[in-house]
């Protein structure tokens, strides 16, 4: 090969570098959220949302294929704790208004975003099976053993039975015979496993399980309202996709999947 050959080769090996390398560069300063690119989103939800979630992410990335979901279920106080901590969240869905106000108040999440998405009842359940125990006085039986609430200070359900309890002018009564669960799901597990004869979950736990059965449909006015706040957090680096995963919670096909679910519309 000629000299003149040879330095032509290394100049055309030197442009095709060069043209590689500035398409690598192009490709890295993109935007994360240009239009077809995909986009990743992190959900934390209250832990009684899980089954109607997962199923409204479903339909959700159907209609956008190029959004990536991951969904963290939890206790509403141990989501907070996490955020608080510093977990990358985009959205976060509680099942107490507290939570949410306490995130409001160190400024973690986008003020404008916050709104209440659904309702739900609470309810005394029992084992499918079990036929003695048909309203809240019956808890206070000699017989009946153990009694199932959520954690006090991390799960709302369990703090909404307590309002009840005590409402009721019960709660020092079986308070020797309460079991705590870390959330909502454990104390269904617990009624369902027979390890209690009675807990209080939401309408929308007993809808989900053929091994309970509802005793009582606690009154509203035995605690205070059960709302379902969302908001986008500050920390999220995809504010945009994550404000348009939230309208979607409000649109109509995803109260219907609520609804299926037994959460109550607040509209």
């Amino acid at each position: 090969m000629s000299i003149f050959k040879t330095h032509h080769y290394k100049i055309v090996v030197i442009v095709v570098l060069a043209v590689l390398a500035l398409a690598v560069l192009i490709h890295s300063t993109r935007p994360t959220a240009e239009p077809g690119k995909e986009v990743h989103l992190v959900i934390s939800a209250g832990a009684s949302l899980k089954d109607a979630i997962q199923e409204v992410k479903t339909l959700y990335i159907a209609q956008h294929p190029e959004i990536i979901i991951d969904l963290n279920f939890g206790s509403s106080g141990q989501l907070l704790q996490q955020i608080e901590q510093g977990a990358p969240v985009d959205v976060f869905i509680s099942a107490g208004k507290t939570q949410m106000d306490k995130l409001e108040n160190k400024g973690l999440i986008e003020n404008p975003t916050r709104k209440n998405i659904i309702g739900n009842d609470l309810v005394l359940v029992v084992p499918a099976t079990d036929n003695n125990i048909n309203d809240y006085r019956d808890l206070l039986k000699p017989e009946i053993g153990k009694i199932a609430i959520g954690e006090l200070n991390t799960v709302p359900c369990g703090k909404y039975a307590q309002e009840t309890l005590n409402n009721l002018g019960i709660w020092d009564q079986l308070d020797a015979k309460l079991v705590f669960g870390s959330d909502v799901k454990q104390v269904l597990a617990y009624v369902e496993s027979g390890n209690a004869e009675a807990g209080f979950v939401y309408s929308s736990d007993a809808v989900v399980s053929k091994k309970v059965k509802v005793a009582a449909v606690i009154d509203n006015k035995l605690h205070s309202t059960i709302v379902y706040p969302a908001a986008v957090l500050t920390g999220s680096l995809q504010k945009e996709p994550a404000q348009e995963f939230m309208n979607f919670l409000c649109e109509p096909a995803a109260k219907n999947i609520f609804a299926k679910f037994g959460f109550k519309s607040i509209d």
